[in-house]
């Protein structure tokens, strides 16, 4: 049997939105921070790398708040 048009997107990559993706934020960089993204960027899509830290940083901050006012991380 043939794929149709409906079946074929219905097996297609799920869009950001259709992942539950629908929130949008922008954030302000240091031209180091931005070098750095851009860099890294030439292997890995910005976005996923930019999603990856979030949820990497939300992680440590969740585990550690202090963090953010330079105490150092606990092991």
């Amino acid at each position: 049997m043939e794929p149709t048009t409906e079946t074929t997107t219905m097996t297609r990559k799920k869009t950001d939105d259709e992942a539950g993706l629908t929130k949008q934020i922008a954030v302000r960089l240091s031209e180091s921070d931005y070098e750095r993204l851009l860099a890294l960027s030439t292997r890995i899509p910005m976005s996923a790398i930019a999603r990856a830290a979030l949820l990497v940083g939300l992680e440590a901050i969740e585990r550690q708040p202090g963090i953010l006012i330079g105490e150092k991380p606990k092991r």
